[in-house]
């Protein structure tokens, strides 16, 4: 995120709280285009996390996360479509599109759950987290 954009997003902060900001112009920051809220909103704390896309769109981190997940890693400004610098594998966009076509396991192979928030297997039976065991 560059200075103008933090300058921007605190002229904006200013506005929505009881401190005015006078003599200042304050340039407008744009809602989240993905979900439709205000990047900032004093009226709806807690307040959400942001982030600026590298083509320089401001959207809530989830939102963005979510986007990116779901294999389009294209800013999702529909008056940019810019692709999106991420530290995402490109493979894992392929895989994305290729996951409706049936695949074959390796017998050997045991599938299991995996907690979205950390990204570790869950065993189903216990509910604890953990690797499964090799033997």
């Amino acid at each position: 995120m560059n200075r103008i954009h933090i300058v921007a997003l605190a002229k904006n902060i200013l506005c929505y709280t009881s401190t005015l900001a006078m003599h200042i112009s304050i340039p407008d920051v744009n809602p989240c285009s993905l979900c439709g809220k205000e990047i900032y909103s004093a009226s709806n704390p807690p307040y959400k996390e942001f982030t600026l896309a590298s083509c320089g769109h401001i959207y809530h981190q989830k939102c963005l996360e979510k986007h990116l997940v779901n294999g389009e890693a294209r800013c999702p400004n529909k008056d940019c479509n810019r692709d999106i610098e991420t530290f995402l594998s490109p493979d894992l966009f392929k895989e994305k599109g290729s996951q409706d076509k049936p695949s074959t396991t390796d017998e050997n192979t045991t599938s299991m759950p995996v907690d979205s928030e950390n990204a570790t297997p869950v065993d189903e039976d216990s509910n604890v987290r953990g690797w499964p065991e090799i033997t």
